[in-house]
């Protein structure tokens, strides 16, 4: 009698534990997925708030890095999620396209986050950084190069020059001067506006 009593608890006891045991399984999801390293959640997949058993959630390169292989997808399956098998690399910004007389640097790289020298051509000076972090789609976008200009030539004595614009001589552009009948120009004729924004010469002498 002692025998049939402990098998016949045993047997409750049994069926009792497939109940709860079929109950969690079949109640069984995930918790919600973090990002990778180099990937992140798509729209639809952040929205979802319930993650049952089968539920299939989408990854893809974060901003920066561009997917080489794999579909990004990720399968809840007895409430842990699989690994997504999608590859990112890093994006290649290259080749740049610089603004008028701009040069880029890329001795270093042109992957996305390096970072960018930014110098002007000879004559030009730059308005902005001169170091930028390639990480967005128009790297120059803030600076420029602006042209070199020299002050504008005072009147000469006795003589006269060739300038006669309200604006201001810029770089490689030239004054010639002349003096007035009976007098002597003594200096020189000609004088360039240099990449310094002074004259490689000074205004010459009108002398009777």
């Amino acid at each position: 009698m002692k025998v049939f009593l402990d098998t016949g608890r045993q047997r409750k006891l049994l069926i009792l534990y497939l109940f709860i045991w079929n109950i969690a399984e079949f109640n069984l999801e995930c918790g919600v997925h973090t990002h990778g390293e180099y990937t992140v959640l798509t729209n639809e997949s952040l929205i979802m708030h319930e993650f049952p058993d089968g539920t299939v959630i989408t990854h893809e390169c974060r901003l920066g890095y561009v997917k080489t292989s794999g579909t990004g997808t990720s399968n809840c399956v007895n409430g842990k999620w699989t690994e997504p098998d999608i590859i990112c690399r890093k994006k290649d910004c290259g080749p740049l396209e610089a603004k008028p007389h701009m040069i880029f640097d890329t001795s270093q790289s042109t992957l996305f986050g390096a970072i960018l020298k930014v110098t002007c051509e000879e004559g030009y000076h730059l308005l902005g950084l001169r170091f930028k972090s390639l990480n967005s789609a128009n790297v120059q976008q803030s600076s420029k190069c602006t042209v070199v200009t020299c002050s504008k030539p005072a009147k000469v004595e006795n003589g006269e020059h060739s300038w006669s614009s309200d604006d201001k001589p810029e770089y490689l552009q030239k004054i010639n001067f002349s003096c007035n009948t009976g007098y002597t120009l003594i200096g020189s004729v000609t004088m360039t506006c240099t990449s310094t924004g002074e004259y490689d010469y000074g205004p010459p002498q009108c002398i009777g």
